[in-house]
């Protein structure tokens, strides 16, 4: 008899073990906000945004290191302490919180009008009427006649500009250079006589609707106000960079990413096991920045499995 309560013992012992293992390297991760580190410490996906979901989670994470369970712990107690504040978080966040409003305002101006080199500066402005509706980040995506369907071309967020030496602002983010020569993902999209671009804001909860402009192609003329002399020009962003991975490892990470999102599997835990280089290479093939640590690459691909699936 008592042998068995010593297996079930070490078997509560280890499964706190594990938890708190997960647990508390998370207070010094980067993450692109405080709620995103909350649903990693409850270890929910990062779509949920209910709170009986969040009690739900902290209710099984409590059973396993509650000091009932497995006696006192100094490591239980600081695992504890970053629930119960990540549980907070959550409630506050998700009680009050509402998708933001779409940009308002989109409008376009031709920089270059030449077939190959076209380039369009698209602007908004952001709609920041209600504080409970904050933007984090937008997306943009275009209507390409091959695919039948809005794609992400990008998602503008927060993040250091190296040039700047400090982090950029959301409110900086209301401009996107369109480039012809940066999108050979979608190669029909220039081929059109008009072409549809949208944009759309987008928090912790949830994605605004899109805005939606139309671009003409066949009569495309430079502004004279904006026309920029050859040294004059803005340089060009340039496409992310990242190791090369083959098309079916494209296809067969994110076959993986989308069902075990769909069926609520730990996507998280599972991203952290492939490779920098896998993780790189999906981001390069949707267009996302590839720089920054595996665990921010692996915070990145999380989003983007959401957000991608998002364009309809």
């Amino acid at each position: 008899m008592c042998s068995l309560c010593d297996a079930a013992r070490r078997c509560r012992e280890l499964e706190a073990s594990q938890e708190i293992s997960r647990i508390l390297p998370l207070r010094d991760r980067k993450f692109c906000s405080e709620v995103m580190r909350a649903k990693a410490i409850l270890g929910l996906q990062v779509g949920v945004n209910e709170v009986s979901l969040v009690h739900q989670a902290f209710r099984s994470l409590m059973r396993k290191l509650h000091p009932d369970r497995i006696g006192n712990c100094p490591k239980a107690a600081q695992a504890i302490d970053l629930l119960q504040e990540a549980k907070q978080l959550c409630e506050k966040a998700f009680s009050q919180l509402q998708p933001p409003n779409p940009p308002q305002g989109l409008s376009s101006t031709v920089l270059c009008a030449a077939p190959g080199r076209r380039r369009i500066r698209l602007d908004w402005t952001p709609d920041m009427n209600s504080l409970a509706a904050p933007v984090r980040r937008y997306l943009v995506a275009a209507l390409d006649p091959a695919y039948g369907q809005a794609l992400t071309i990008t998602v503008l967020e927060p993040e250091y500009n190296e040039t700047l030496k400090r982090f950029t602002t959301i409110e900086e983010l209301t401009t996107y250079d369109l480039a012809e020569e940066e999108l050979s993902k979608l190669p029909s999209f220039f081929q059109q006589a008009h072409g549809i671009i949208r944009v759309a804001a987008e928090n912790e909860v949830g994605q605004s609707s899109w805005s939606s402009i139309q671009l003409t192609f066949s009569r495309m003329v430079v502004s004279s106000v904006c026309k920029l002399s050859r040294k004059e020009e803005k340089p060009k962003r340039l496409a992310p960079s990242g190791p090369a991975v083959s098309s079916r490892e494209r296809r067969d990470f994110e076959a993986t990413a989308h069902s075990l999102r769909d069926q609520g599997g730990e996507l998280c835990a599972w991203l952290r096991k492939q490779s920098k280089a896998l993780l790189s290479g999906w981001l390069k093939s949707q267009g996302w920045p590839t720089t920054g640590s595996k665990d921010e690459l692996v915070d990145r691909v999380a989003f983007a499995v959401g957000a991608v699936s998002k364009v309809k």
